[in-house]
């Protein structure tokens, strides 16, 4: 019987280990709407902000943790990423925006700079600094400015599947 409690609670704080869901936009239906990370799929757009400290948030804002849901591909913006919990890599990684190109995406070599990994931090997420570049790869797309001035990104994976 001690066993069995013992890996009840083993199982408990694995569980307690994961990731938990937390809100964040998506672009949906033409247009930006608040979902889980929990219902991400492939081929959504998603918003990734850096985050209000709880001291700097308001009561009624609610403080989004700053961990990548999901592995994506930067469509717009800059962003900076501490990648330590996948390469031990104690430096933020940056990263930009993946240019328009007619060839296959490659993760893990050449457009590895241009991709978020699910369970990294985000330092820092922004929708670029130079205004006028922004505005002029924005028509090019449908896709209207992120709500809250975040980087825009392409969801690839989501789990392990």
């Amino acid at each position: 019987s001690t066993s069995v409690f013992q890996r009840l609670k083993t199982m408990k704080m694995l569980n307690n280990m994961g990731t938990k869901s937390f809100s964040i936009m998506v672009y949906r239906g033409r247009q930006w709407v608040e979902k889980s990370t929990s219902d991400l799929v492939p081929g959504d757009l998603i918003e990734l902000v850096t985050v209000k400290s709880n001291t700097e948030a308001t009561p009624d804002e609610k403080v989004a943790p700053d961990i990548v849901p999901c592995d994506c591909v930067m469509i717009r913006g800059e962003a900076v990423a501490s990648e330590a919990s996948l390469t031990g890599e104690s430096a933020p990684q940056m990263k930009d925006a993946l240019a328009l190109e007619d060839r296959t995406l490659d993760l893990q070599g050449r457009d590895r700079v241009h991709c978020l990994f699910s369970g990294t931090r985000i330092v820092r997420a922004t929708e670029g600094t130079n205004k006028e570049e922004v505005e002029a790869t924005r028509p090019a797309s449908d896709v209207p400015a992120t709500p809250n001035q975040g980087c825009l990104a392409y969801v690839v994976r989501t789990g392990f599947a």
